[in-house]
């Protein structure tokens, strides 16, 4: 069997209410609630999730240059694959220099001269060897891939083709 409440008269309620029991309960959990976060703690709260959404707002609706994101990944791949030459005669990445700064730019080009002189002075060295040894497939070989990081890919493919030739299983 279920307790039915008794429902309290208008009478009885104004009766609490004005001894303070009930009153001092409600006073009691409101500054309870109020101690935890204040008025002005809320409204700090909301400015800073205002400026926090325009400031993201601002920030997302910025105009990127064009292919800017392009020269970032070239720089990213030419430092990776050494291919920093090619980058260097690419027309966008010459385009959009003036988004980079000077430093790196310079750094690039430093590093554009160094790449190209110590893979020349490589090919050098191979070639003086090749002449010693000119059937020798391996010697062939690590010649065509200098050839290649230079950019000089016919070159590259007619060594292949030659250390192809002498050792079919191997290249």
């Amino acid at each position: 069997m279920k307790h039915k409440r008794k429902l309290l008269q208008d009478s009885e309620i104004h009766g609490l209410v004005s001894r303070g029991w009930r009153r001092h309960n409600w006073r009691e959990a409101q500054t309870k609630r109020n101690n935890n976060i204040t008025g002005e703690t809320r409204g700090l709260l909301f400015l800073m999730l205002l400026f926090f959404f325009v400031a993201t707002n601002i920030f997302a609706s910025q105009q990127y240059p064009k292919d800017m994101f392009d020269i970032l990944l070239y720089k990213n791949r030419a430092k990776s694959l050494s291919l920093l030459i090619n980058l260097q005669n690419d027309p966008t990445f010459v385009d959009q220099q003036s988004f980079l700064t000077w430093f790196t730019n310079f750094d690039y080009q430093f590093i554009f001269s160094e790449k190209k002189q110590a893979v020349y002075s490589k090919v050098a060295q191979i070639e003086e060897i090749l002449k010693q040894n000119p059937n020798q497939p391996e010697i062939l070989y690590l010649l065509s891939r200098e050839y290649r990081r230079l950019g000089n890919f016919k070159k590259s493919r007619e060594l292949l083709t030659r250390a192809r030739q002498i050792d079919p299983m191997r290249y």
